[in-house]
């Protein structure tokens, strides 16, 4: 009878061999699946990745609904008047000369052997010396202006008056003067300007110069008289027009401004004092805006097509129908329309590109 380490001998080899079976079976398996793996590439079609597929064509974009209010450029064209040559009234050595800064009504122009000239912005200009009691249309002038000037002459009245007197004297002790012994007026002390300040140019009355009653001794450029627009504003709100940084306001069919505020603002900026005679007769550039704004539809620049010669009106495609349009603005391939039949903005909520507008018409 065999013993038992005989018998543990025995089984030894025999676990060995199973071992060596079992190690065969795996290797057989793996190699299995790498054969077929391989066929399976070997045999069967490729397939494309998704990144290189091709699109599929886009034919429709959204569209959305923003406010606008119009705003261009324009070029605006100035009328000015014809320079104005100013006199003298005195006679004599000019021994001040103030008119560097330009001449303002109430203030001394220059002196004349020693003796201040006033500048007065009359509406009808100094002809004749005034004593009490005067009367006439220039009477009245220089009350409303003596009134204007803050003196206590009495306004709107066409008589030379002790008030008169008193508030011309006042005027001429504060430019300088000596005033007069008898309260009248003298055409001698007093240089007559259309306007309230203005630049002068020409200027002849230099300190030691000569001067003599009726000579010229300078020239008042022209002034600002209007602006005119290229065309009449259309539509039916009202505008804003910005030239030079002052503003005012425009209505439907005007043609041109002639606002004098708005005028005497635009000709104090340093803009306009740069500009030569050339540059203005040329147009200087404005700026208008609508005061009311409206809706209009924000679409792709591609959306638009059959565009005009000026690129101002097309056509857009909204559910198969194409829609007249105007171009309001544009950018950043984006493009900004307004229906011109009458079609709601928000009822359109898409609208076509590429192959959508080939073929479409604008008619």
């Amino acid at each position: 009878m065999a013993s038992k380490k005989e018998k543990k001998k025995a089984s030894k080899p025999s676990q060995a061999r199973r071992g060596l079976s079992w190690a065969w079976v795996c290797v057989l398996v793996i190699v299995s699946i790498v054969v077929s793996c391989g066929a399976c590439a070997l045999y069967l079609p490729d397939r494309t990745p998704g990144i290189l597929q091709r699109p599929q064509e886009v034919t429709s974009a959204p569209a959305s609904v923003q406010a606008w209010s119009e705003s261009r450029s324009m070029t605006v064209t100035p009328v000015i008047s014809q320079s104005q040559a100013i006199s003298s009234n005195s006679m004599g050595m000019v021994t001040a000369d103030h008119h560097a800064y330009g001449l303002e009504s109430g203030k001394a122009a220059f002196s004349v052997d020693g003796q201040p000239v006033v500048s007065l912005a009359t509406t009808v200009p100094p002809w004749r010396d005034l004593q009490y009691y005067d009367k006439g249309e220039d009477v009245r002038a220089l009350n409303n202006e003596l009134v204007r000037l803050g003196y206590a002459a009495d306004a709107n009245s066409d008589v030379y008056s002790w008030n008169t007197g008193n508030a011309w004297n006042s005027l001429l002790k504060s430019c300088g003067a000596a005033g007069t012994s008898d309260g009248g007026f003298s055409m001698a002390s007093v240089l007559w300007i259309p306007r309230d300040s203005v630049k002068v140019t020409d200027w002849t009355a230099a300190m030691g110069s000569q001067v003599t009653q009726g000579s010229a001794i300078g020239a008042i450029p022209g002034s600002l008289q209007k602006l005119q627009l290229p065309a009449a504003l259309q539509g039916s709100g009202d505008y804003t027009i910005t030239v030079f940084g002052q503003s005012t306001q425009l209505t439907a069919g005007q043609s041109e401004i002639t606002d004098a505020g708005f005028l005497e603002a635009v000709e104090s900026t340093q803009d306009w004092s740069s500009q030569t005679s050339d540059s203005l007769a040329s147009g200087i550039d404005a700026t208008l805006r609508s005061s009311s704004q409206q809706e209009v539809l924000r679409v792709p620049a591609a959306a638009v097509y059959g565009l005009d010669d000026s690129g101002s009106s097309g056509c857009i495609v909204s559910q198969g129908t194409p829609v007249h349009v105007d171009v309001v603005g544009s950018g950043m391939g984006v493009s900004l329309v307004a229906p011109t039949d009458g079609t709601d903005v928000s009822s359109i909520a898409t609208v076509g590109i590429g192959s959508a507008v080939k073929d479409a018409t604008c008619e």
